[in-house]
C-alpha cells in the first residue's frame, strides 16, 4: 500500500509539472511575464531583483529597436519529465523537464551576406543550440532546453521552476551543489540522446 501511495504521489507531481510547463510556455508566448515570474523558483530573486529580471525577460522576448524574437511551434512542444528525485538537506523534491525550443530571431536593421552568415553560425552554434539562416536578416534557432522543477520550503511545498543553462554560474548561488551536479549529468544525457 505504501509503495502504491508513493507511485500515485509521483504521478500527481509529474502531472502538475507537465501542466505548469505547458502554462509557462503559453505565458511566454502571450507576453504574460508576471505569471512566468510567479512560477519561477524564488531563489532567483535573491540573486536578481524581480523588476530587473522582468525587464530582461521582456526585452529577450519582445526584442528592441534592433532585434525581434518569435517563439514557434509552442502548441506541439513535448515536455519530457524525469523521475522525481529528493535531497535530504535542504529537504527538497526536484525533477528535470527537457523540451525542444524553436524561435525565429529577426534583425530589424541589419542583413548578413553568406560569408557573414557562416561566421555567425560558427559563433552562435553550440552542442545544445543549432542555427539556420532563413534569409539575410532572420535566423531559426532550435535549442534543447531544460527546466529544473523544485519543491521545498522556499517554494512553500509547491512546484517552482528555474531554467538550466550550463553556462550560468549564478546557479551555484541559488541551488545546492548536489542538485546542480545531477542537473548537469541529466542535461548531458539529454544532449546525447541517452536521457533516463
Amino acid at each position: 500500500m505504501f509503495v502504491q501511495s508513493l507511485f500515485v504521489l509521483g504521478q500527481n507531481d509529474a502531472k502538475s509539472i507537465a501542466e505548469d510547463s505547458r502554462a509557462f510556455m503559453h505565458a511566454l508566448e502571450e507576453g504574460n511575464y508576471e505569471y512566468f515570474l510567479d512560477i519561477a523558483y524564488p531563489g532567483i530573486f535573491e540573486v536578481y531583483e524581480r523588476d530587473v529580471f522582468l525587464e530582461a525577460l521582456k526585452e529577450a522576448m519582445e526584442g528592441n529597436a534592433e532585434i525581434k524574437t518569435e517563439l514557434l511551434n509552442t502548441e506541439s512542444t513535448v515536455f519530457d519529465i524525469s523521475e522525481i528525485y529528493s535531497l535530504k538537506r535542504p529537504k527538497t523534491k526536484y525533477a528535470f523537464v527537457t523540451y525542444p525550443t524553436s524561435m525565429k530571431v529577426i534583425f530589424l536593421n541589419e542583413s548578413f551576406d553568406e560569408d557573414m552568415q557562416e561566421i555567425m553560425k560558427i559563433m552562435m552554434q553550440t552542442e545544445y543550440m543549432k542555427i539556420e539562416f532563413l534569409n539575410e536578416n532572420s535566423i531559426l534557432v532550435n535549442q534543447k532546453s531544460m527546466l529544473i522543477a523544485i519543491n521545498n520550503n522556499k517554494t512553500k511545498q509547491t512546484w517552482k521552476y528555474i531554467n538550466y543553462d550550463p553556462a550560468e554560474f549564478e546557479l551555484l548561488n541559488i541551488l545546492p551543489v548536489e542538485l546542480i551536479n545531477k542537473a548537469k549529468t541529466h542535461y548531458k544525457a539529454y544532449l546525447s540522446g541517452n536521457e533516463r
